[in-house]
This record gives structure tokens, C-alpha cells and sequence, in this order.
């Protein structure tokens, strides 16, 4: 996967309490335009993604192995707790997502709402 801006941050906890990842607040300054349009069809996945979580089993990454240990940003981004608005957080899972996956799943499948053991599955 090329190095770029968007993961050369620290997720922030990707498995406890906290969210966010370190460079969030340059990350907003840098994002490009398209993924702020609420039409844009990244934007729409990414809000089906953050509202409902997903099973991403099927989903096409664009760099395999590399694309999926990028899911730590993702999680903790939508498990921002550092000062992001909630479209800020939209804007940056979309441009995360597209430079993850080759392409958005057709079939959304959201997330079952918990495990057997009765704790939430992860959002992604």
C-alpha cells in the first residue's frame, strides 16, 4: 500500500474506550473535496459503515493484507472522541474507504448487533 498522510497516524486504542487517531486535526485540513460531498457514493458508504457497522468478509481490498491492517484507523476514527464533528469523521472514513477497498461492495451487510459472548462486534 503507498505511504501516504492518511495512515501515518497512531490509532488511538483501537481496542479500549478511546477513538481518534493522532494526526485527525491536519487529516481534516487535508482532505480531499469530493469526500465532503454528501453525494459522493463514498460519503454514502462511509455513512452506512459508521451508523451501522459492516461485515467487510467480502469486500474487494485494494492492496490485500496491507489494505486490511489499515482497519485499526478506521475503527478509531469512528470511535472518535478527539474533538472531530461528526461530518469530519464522514469525510475522512469515505477517503480512508477508498483507499482501502477497490471498490464499494455492492451488498451492504451491516453488522449483527453483538457476539454470542454478548459484546458488540466491532463497527467494521
Amino acid at each position: 500500500m503507498p505511504e501516504n498522510i492518511l495512515f501515518s497516524g497512531t490509532p488511538y486504542d483501537s481496542c479500549g474506550v478511546y477513538g481518534g487517531i493522532s494526526n485527525q486535526q491536519e487529516l481534516v485540513k487535508v482532505c480531499p473535496e469530493e469526500f465532503k460531498n454528501t453525494d459522493n457514493a463514498w460519503r454514502k458508504f462511509a455513512q452506512m459503515v459508521c451508523s451501522h457497522g459492516a461485515r467487510c468478509k467480502d469486500w474487494k481490498w485494494k492492496f490485500g493484507k496491507e489494505s486490511v491492517e489499515k482497519i485499526p484507523w478506521l475503527t478509531t476514527l469512528i470511535k472518535n472522541t478527539g474533538g472531530l464533528s461528526d461530518e469530519e469523521v464522514l469525510d475522512l472514513a469515505a477517503w480512508m474507504l477508498s483507499e482501502m477497498l477497490s471498490e464499494i461492495p455492492p451488498d451492504f451487510i451491516p453488522a449483527p448487533p453483538s457476539e454470542p459472548s454478548g459484546r458488540p462486534y466491532p463497527k467494521i
